[in-house]
């Protein structure tokens, strides 16, 4: 009876949590493209900042890598005889080294063919100087003009077989600077990618695999792999999900109470938190249903599998559990805990009357 008058109860709302770690979380993810070679970690290693987590097969960069390199040796090869080429139909001699034997047998193809069409407009000039040399009684106006066009023409015939051969050397070289240029911008991107053929841990901290990974498995590039949990988290948060129809309730600054599963109530006792900060939309709730919690597998917010939920954030005054018999155990990240947030404390005589309409 005294309990009746004195006691007082708690109206809460109930709800799932997990336990967070209450520092930075980072996710790897392969930057590129490939076949897993070798794996470096177990789930729930822990690994320091730099160590190599997993490689990704080199094979494929490698083989193009050396196609590109050989492709840049040609470029050079062949710009380094162009640029001898322009040299010598400026000098109008053969300067080209013996052994690029495709530049020194194109310029000697050149002077071959441009000493053919100098010796026929020497003809030509030597036919026409001789028709104007003729007395004027004996020229011919039409054998002139003959000679004249005749000249003329191996004159254009010459000069277009020079600046044929100059523009179409030009031309080339601008072609294969440019291909040049292209192959170099290459060959470094794919240096710059084989940096991420080794994935490294960014922080220290205990592996969390997110999907099974094996040698030989084919990752997308962007795909996340693992998480890192802090090693040295001194605090922790509770990430608690609220069914819509109770979100209305709650508010920054509410208590919260604490199940932990992993630490039954009777032996290890509870812990207790604030809410610190609401999430302003709602979510769908995807896989992640808690089993074991008497729930018939519902997710987190106590609804169904595919419920919609809010997600608020609490704190948690508890790092290790101790139980009856002293012994101590620390919390850890992924703990699932039943959340009752409590909304008010009043009378237990005050909610007996309210329940029997006795008051409002």
């Amino acid at each position: 009876m005294v309990l009746v008058f004195f006691g007082k109860v708690d109206e809460v709302v109930k709800a799932g949590g997990i336990v967070r770690a209450n520092g930075n979380v980072s996710q790897v993810r392969n930057v590129i493209a490939g076949k897993v070679t070798n794996i470096y970690f177990k789930p729930g290693q822990e690994v320091e900042e730099g160590n190599v987590l997993f490689t990704i097969d080199s094979s494929i960069y490698d083989s193009r890598r050396e196609n590109l390199i050989s492709e840049r040796e040609k470029c050079l090869k062949t710009l380094d005889g162009l640029e001898e080429l322009l040299k010598s139909y400026g000098e109008k001699r053969n300067c080209v080294s013996p052994e690029n034997q495709v530049a020194y047998s194109r310029f000697e193809s050149f002077m071959t063919g441009r000493e053919k069409l100098l010796v026929q407009r020497n003809i030509s000039f030597s036919a026409l100087k001789n028709e104007r040399a003729l007395p004027q009684a004996m020229k011919n106006l039409k054998i002139l003009n003959e000679k004249e066009l005749a000249f003329s023409y191996d004159e254009k015939n010459l000069k277009s077989f020079e600046a044929d051969f100059f523009r179409s050397l030009t031309q080339e070289k601008d072609e294969l600077q440019l291909t040049f240029s292209k192959v170099e911008q290459e060959i470094n991107q794919l240096d710059s990618q084989y940096e991420f053929l080794s994935i490294l841990a960014p922080v220290r901290g205990f592996v969390q695999q997110l999907s099974s990974l094996n040698v030989g498995d084919y990752l997308e590039a962007g795909v996340p792999v693992v998480n890192l949990i802090p090693s040295k988290c001194e605090s922790y948060k509770v990430e608690i999900q609220i069914p819509p129809k109770d979100m209305g309730k709650i508010s920054e600054g509410l208590r919260v109470k604490y199940r932990l599963s992993a630490f039954p109530f009777f032996e290890y006792r509870g812990a207790e938190g604030v809410i610190q900060a609401l999430d302003p939309d709602i979510r769908l709730a995807g896989a992640g249903t808690i089993a074991g919690s008497g729930s018939g597998g519902r997710n987190l917010s106590g609804g169904t599998a595919s419920g919609l939920y809010y997600v608020v954030y609490a704190d948690i005054d508890r790092v290790n559990f101790e139980n009856r018999r002293g012994e101590s155990f620390p919390i850890r990240a992924g703990l699932q805990t039943d959340a009752r947030i409590v909304l008010k404390t009043q009378p237990l005589l005050t909610l007996i009357m309210r329940k029997m309409d006795l008051i409002n």
